[in-house]
């Protein structure tokens, strides 16, 4: 199977919704993002969000966060639409997702020497 993505780039954030009963923002979260951008690690172009392409109300699957911030910034979305994604996977999407732990930050930035 071929499977060809696009990032598209769009302003207008009133296009993009939330998937009905996926968790709340957490605005903790989103306050972490816009601190980051605001001192220069704006890495929101490099983690375009994922959104289905059933119709035109493009539900966010992925990156609720990353979609908040750049309202908020009035920064562009940065985005893909996912042609071939089901519910069951996007539950395996984020089941895959792992919280990086402390231990990881301190290994990362032994080995950077930072």
């Amino acid at each position: 199977m071929s499977i060809t993505i696009q990032i598209q780039i769009s302003y207008d954030y009133d296009r993009f919704n939330h998937i009905i009963g996926n968790r709340k923002l957490n605005q903790k979260k989103v306050a972490k993002i816009t601190k980051d951008i605001e001192e220069g690690l704006n890495l929101v172009p490099y983690y375009a969000i994922l959104v289905f392409a059933e119709n035109e109300d493009f539900p966010v699957i992925d990156g609720q966060h990353r979609l908040e911030v750049s309202k908020i910034i009035k920064f562009p979305v940065f985005y893909i639409v996912a042609n071939h994604f089901n519910l069951k996977q996007i539950a395996s999407l984020y089941s895959l997702k792992e919280k990086l732990t402390q231990k990881y930050f301190l290994r990362t930035y032994i080995n950077v020497g930072s």
